[in-house]
């Protein structure tokens, strides 16, 4: 059709575009507005149903696992710091606070001075040093009370009457899903060196100790030299495990880590102290100025046990065992364990500045 007004025509008309800063700048800032809202988007999505689910695993122990981690590691520094140590077998790696470290982690089970401590961090040690979670506290010596070589667990002692024992958990509230953190401080630092969180990802395997099999828990937490031998615990800072390098290495699963439970830990303790304990005295080393020699100097006795019942009585110093020096409590076993003669030890003590003999009968 033709139409001098133009009527039934469709007129295309070209414009060119005009481009400047300012259009390639609300363009850029428009992409990048929506890309981050789906990220955002994404990731909210992703937290929530992460931890819907770590919620649903953790209803048993009453852990709100929506609590910011962050509120957990203060507690858990504040709960734990006070009960573990560092052990060393010099005092010059303990005070340095280096890394990497020749120390080890060890947890405080009681306020007299027991320590557990990983064996084979230890078992080449001539001398066994502890380093206190104390600003300024110098280490002190402790003495080898006995070792598991299964669990790859060892009990130590320090001589002090108010240390900080770690808190312990109910263990039948521990189960997959429950959050932990591993725990250590193998660099003598004032309190903690390393913390670490992450779920239990099985209970299922177990250890033989003493004809019986006792749980292993396998987390997801990581472990390095600063936390094997130290604290696996929950929220809310209770001791559930120990760290165990020896276990970690022996299953070596999926890149997942090994702590050993709380009943063979309660047990290999018991065991162990009533091994040792077979005197039923504690003391200190003493020096003796009068004659330039050095004893161990008995501070307390049970009286039921076989030091007392042979005569000795607290103050008396002993001087040797079976003709050796001894200067510690652990000299004193280890020379009654080496013994030729396991039925008697002749101990030469100290006592209201004469010396005498006295027998024990083992």
């Amino acid at each position: 059709m033709n139409n001098k007004k133009g009527n039934g025509k469709i007129n295309i008309k070209s414009k060119n575009n005009i481009i400047t800063r300012k259009n390639v700048l609300i363009v850029i800032a428009a992409v990048l507005l929506a890309i981050i809202s789906s990220v955002v988007s994404i990731k909210y999505v992703l937290f929530k149903i992460n931890y819907k689910e770590l919620k649903e695993l953790n209803n048993p122990s009453g852990i709100n696992v929506e609590v910011v981690a962050e509120k957990h590691i203060k507690n858990i520094i504040s709960e734990v710091g006070p009960s573990l140590v560092s052990v060393g077998s010099n005092i010059e790696d303990l005070e340095s606070h280096k890394l990497p470290s020749n120390n080890s982690t060890g947890v405080i089970l009681t306020k007299n001075g027991l320590i557990m401590i990983s064996y084979s961090s230890i078992k080449d040690y001539k001398k066994i040093y502890v380093k206190l979670p104390a600003k300024g506290v110098k280490p002190k010596k402790a003495t080898l009370l006995g070792y598991n070589k299964e669990t790859d667990t060892a009990l130590i002692k320090v001589q002090c009457n108010d240390l900080v024992p770690i808190k312990v958990s109910n263990d039948t509230l521990i189960r997959e899903g429950s959050i932990v953190y591993a725990v250590g401080n193998s660099i003598g630092a004032n309190y903690i060196g390393l913390i670490t969180p992450g779920i239990v990802t099985s209970t299922i395997h177990r250890v033989r100790v003493y004809g019986d099999d006792y749980k292993l828990i396998q987390t997801n937490a990581p472990m390095n030299n600063e936390n094997y031998g130290g604290v696996l615990c929950n929220v809310y800072g209770e001791l559930i495990g120990i760290n165990s390098k020896y276990i970690t290495n022996k299953y070596d699963e999926d890149n997942l880590f090994f702590a050993i439970g709380i009943d063979v830990i309660k047990d290999i303790t018991k065991n162990i102290v009533k091994e040792f304990d077979i005197l039923g005295l504690r003391g200190s080393e003493i020096k003796i100025n009068n004659i330039q020699k050095k004893g161990f100097y008995i501070e307390s006795l049970d009286e039921n046990g076989k030091a007392a019942k042979a005569g000795i009585r607290p103050t008396d110093i002993i001087l040797l065992a079976n003709n050796k020096p001894i200067l510690s409590y652990d000299d004193l076993i280890k020379d009654i364990k080496n013994s030729d003669n396991k039925n008697k030890v002749e101990l030469q003590i100290l006592r209201d500045g004469k010396t005498k003999k006295i027998y024990i009968v083992m």
